[in-house]
């Protein structure tokens, strides 16, 4: 039987030039995929993803970058507490890093501990108010999508609300994104979600479904508040006249419209999610702040 030559493609084989013989018509593994030789039970470099600087100051900025932080850590494979810190520290920079360096050695015993205390001294009162202040203005901007205002709102909405455990009610969540989308898709994602409205997620794909429904059909006519909005202006009350009233004040749900008036009072005002009041956000909401306290 006959040999052929075969030249290894290490590095060591490459300065011996040392060859391996396989039989003749025997697929050789190692000349498919010559790399993988280098890479057995162990990841690849490529793949794994590398470690960036937090140098910020907020501490919405500083939640996100410490979950990717924690991922990367568990992807290198297991390493002990002081090795976790250690790389914590070279990560910081900034206030981040004057926190830790001030943070009591007994107190960063953890890499989890070491990230809840500079989570702490971040989270300030000044820093707190920030964010109530940026959340109250906050709104869907025109041309945005709703996952990427989903992903801007969210944590804003986490920040000011959370419990003692980190967590945030379903509830407040629904109805804080709810009342922050545009009126259009406010309106259509209201009908589509129902009065149940306890469940994030599936107000959130309610949410993205009437984008698509919007998106696919840009006449205004799919648009109950275009429509009323459009109309109001040349839509003349005429109480006498029922037949013509009937024909003028029907909505694209078959429900009667209302009076032009009644549609001024609502036109581009906040309406709140708990009382139904208009002139202002839940968030703002005095009858929920004082059957809080």
């Amino acid at each position: 039987m006959s040999l052929f030559p075969y030249e290894e493609r290490s590095s060591h084989s490459l300065k011996n030039n040392n060859t391996i013989k396989t039989p003749e018509g025997v697929t050789n593994e190692f000349y498919k995929n010559p790399e993988g030789f280098h890479y057995i039970g162990m990841l690849s470099t490529e793949e794994v993803p590398t470690f960036t600087i937090f140098s910020g100051n907020s501490v919405i900025e500083f939640v996100r970058w410490a979950r990717r932080f924690k991922d990367i850590i568990e992807c290198n494979g297991k390493w002990d507490e002081t090795d976790k810190i250690a790389r914590l520290k070279v990560c910081l920079d900034g206030k981040a890093r004057k926190i830790f360096d001030k943070i009591p050695q007994a107190e960063k015993t953890t890499l989890e501990r070491a990230i809840n205390k500079i989570k702490e001294n971040l989270d300030t009162t000044q820093n707190r108010e920030l964010i109530f202040k940026a959340l109250s203005i906050c709104k869907q901007n025109e041309g945005e999508s709703v996952e990427q205002f989903a992903s801007r709102l969210i944590p804003m909405i986490e920040a000011t609300t959370c419990d003692n455990k980190g967590n945030v009610s379903e509830e407040m969540l629904c109805r804080t994104f709810l009342e922050k989308l545009s009126p259009n898709l406010q309106f259509l994602t209201r009908t589509l979600t129902g009065p149940n409205r306890t469940n994030f997620d599936t107000l959130l794909l309610n949410a993205q479904e009437a984008e698509l429904m919007l998106c696919a059909n840009s006449n205004t006519m799919l648009s109950p508040l275009c429509l009323i909005n459009a109309q109001s202006t040349s839509l003349k009350a005429n109480t006498n006249d029922e037949s013509n009233e009937n024909s003028c004040n029907k909505t694209l749900w078959g429900s009667r419209k209302l009076k032009g008036e009644t549609i001024k009072q609502y036109n581009n005002k906040p309406i709140c999610n708990y009382c139904d009041k208009v002139g202002h956000f839940e968030i703002n909401c005095r009858k929920r702040q004082n059957q809080e306290e």
